[in-house]
């Protein structure tokens, strides 16, 4: 019996051993997940534009005046010079336009 217990005990705790490293590792790559990234896409993080630097909401308000149906959600804004500022836009929620939407979604459908 105790011979059984050492074994199982010794091969649990290898495979926890695996497990907690295996975690402990893509944990750690997670952590320069910016400079990963920047080194596998340059050309995402890299600019050539010259001109003075816009401010954060100044930046964000053109970019939704020139994508008027998008929404800025997130915006990384660079420290370093010559970096490019990163945003993620969202579709805009139009309360209007979902009405309509609905309302022409029930009608194809009740059409049917």
């Amino acid at each position: 019996m105790r011979s059984i217990l050492v074994l199982l005990h010794r091969y649990i705790g290898l495979a926890t051993a695996i497990f907690l490293f295996l975690a402990g590792i893509t944990g750690s790559i997670l952590a320069f997940h910016h400079e990963l990234d920047e080194w596998l896409n340059p050309e995402f993080y890299h600019t050539t534009s010259e001109g003075p630097v816009l401010a954060p909401g100044t930046l964000v308000e053109r970019v939704e005046q020139a994508n008027p149906r998008m929404q800025v959600w997130y915006m990384e804004f660079p420290s370093e010079p010559g970096h490019a500022a990163l945003m993620a836009l969202v579709p805009r929620n139009d309360p209007a336009l979902a009405s309509r939407m609905a309302s022409a979604q029930w009608c194809s459908t009740s059409m049917r």
